[in-house]
């Protein structure tokens, strides 16, 4: 299966974005996104999962930092110098990236703390959304201190708020995410037996998403039947109350005309 990719830049995600990542999604099976983390930031993707579902995935992060100045956005640097020291630091060793994902009733599925790149995989025991957040932290003593970068020939004072790193995530679903190389190997498989067994799971996939679709379309049947159901009750109500009212607003007319005397 082939692989796109979503660039998330530190504008949030539009609909158009979403629109992207669904398509990809249902066209491969594999998709990606690419984000900026802020220095003191958490920034989460959810996607819906069904129960039995083989998901698997990698994450990175860049080691280069970027800081967005007004002159000149997205300026990159590597390493800085603290205002009470003359050694060259690098800043990542100031910030710490945590990864966990949780399932729809809040469990954690999979954490890993100060990561740099890695590797997940998981099988989805309930149906509902996933959500995949990454915790960006500043070290105890950090989140408050002033570093200078050189920056248009001058230093600027900076905190790591301001600064963000570029975060790529991979998830695969399906017949994708499964290694089918160590079935070839344990079996003695040919080639082409594994692609056989490939588009074999791939079918089955393709039927469990297709009963899931009809369950669905019957749900909704059975609600705008429901819903319409309702609304014709609604309706004859309404009815009845409007003819109600103006039987008795004819009646109290005629009544108070002939009080007046102006009819017999």
């Amino acid at each position: 299966a082939g692989v796109i990719c979503i660039v998330m830049t530190m504008m949030k995600p539009t609909g158009f974005y979403v629109f992207l990542v669904l398509c990809s999604y249902a066209l491969c099976g594999v998709w990606c996104v690419l984000m900026d983390l802020h220095g003191t930031e958490t920034r989460c993707l959810h996607d819906e999962f069904h129960a039995g579902d083989i998901v698997s995935g990698s994450f990175s992060l860049n080691d280069k930092l970027n800081l967005h100045a007004a002159a000149s956005p997205g300026q990159t640097f590597g390493r800085i110098r603290h205002h009470t020291d003359d050694v060259m630091k690098d800043l990542t060793q100031y910030i710490s990236v945590d990864l966990v994902i949780r399932d729809p009733s809040s469990n954690v599925v999979y954490s890993k703390a100060a990561v740099k790149e890695g590797g997940f995989a998981f099988t989805a025991l309930e149906d509902g959304d996933y959500v995949f957040c990454f915790i960006s932290m500043p070290h105890a003593g950090y989140q408050d201190r002033v570093f200078y970068v050189h920056q248009f020939g001058s230093n600027r004072a900076i905190t790591l708020s301001e600064i963000f790193q570029s975060v790529s995530l991979q998830i695969t679903l399906g017949p994708a995410a499964k290694d089918f190389s160590d079935i070839a190997k344990r079996d003695n498989l040919e080639p082409l037996a594994v692609k056989l067994l490939e588009l074999e799971d791939l079918a089955s996939r393709v039927q469990s998403e297709l009963f899931k679709q009809s369950q669905r379309g019957e749900g909704m049947h059975d609600l705008n039947e429901a819903t319409g159901s309702k609304m014709r009750w609604l309706s004859i109500v309404s009815y009845l109350i409007l003819a109600s009212s103006i039987a008795w607003q004819l009646w109290y007319m005629k009544r108070f005309l002939k009080q007046k005397k102006v009819i017999d």
